[in-house]
């Protein structure tokens, strides 16, 4: 009994961390008929050739439905399948007390990136991601308060993880000016 571990709808194997192969003999050539054996995904994450992560896709069974059973005089295969490890990242803006500022939406930095044994880096420091100055729906200029995120949210550089990380930044509104404009006749 064989067991195997590929990326979901391919025959393409993944490795373990360390690069090696993760497919394994569960029950080796002369193996008693009618023997029992036991099989399951591998925990954590597997990786492609180029360093994208995997991860098992919940079926237990494999892809024969035979991931426990009996040995037979035939040979038996059971296949795992793994579908990519995603991972986004998002950068907010709040003002002071915590709270949305209206008509500046949530940026995407990373959307469904791949998370990879090396890391895939964002960054969220350049004037696309941090500007210095946004402007409220009303009209309202805020200013960034500080250059790092706000605490408890994600870093503004890393690398992608799996599910979303927020990138909060916190900005201040700037006082408006109050302009007198006096006309004279001449």
């Amino acid at each position: 009994v064989k067991e195997r571990h590929v990326i979901q709808g391919t025959e393409t194997e993944l490795v373990d961390e360390k690069g090696q192969a993760t497919s394994a003999i569960v029950k080796a050539a002369g193996s008693e008929i009618g023997e029992a054996y036991n099989t399951q995904p591998k925990e954590g994450y597997l990786y492609d050739a180029q360093g994208n992560a995997y991860k098992a896709i919940g079926d237990n069974d494999g892809r024969e439905n035979n991931a426990s059973g009996v040995v037979t005089a035939a040979e038996q295969t059971v296949t795992f399948e793994y579908k990519p490890v995603k991972g986004n990242v998002v950068v907010n803006y709040e003002d002071e007390d915590g709270n949305p500022i209206p008509g500046v939406d949530a940026k995407d930095v990373v959307r469904d990136g791949n998370v990879t044994k090396e890391g895939n880096p964002y960054d969220t420091t350049t004037e696309t991601y941090r500007p210095q100055t946004v402007t409220a729906t009303d009209g309202t200029v805020y200013e960034l308060v500080k250059e790092t995120p706000k605490d408890g949210s994600a870093p503004a550089e890393g690398t992608v993880k799996e599910g979303t990380q927020e990138v909060t930044y916190v900005y201040k509104k700037v006082p408006a000016h109050k302009v007198t404009v006096t006309y004279v006749d001449t």
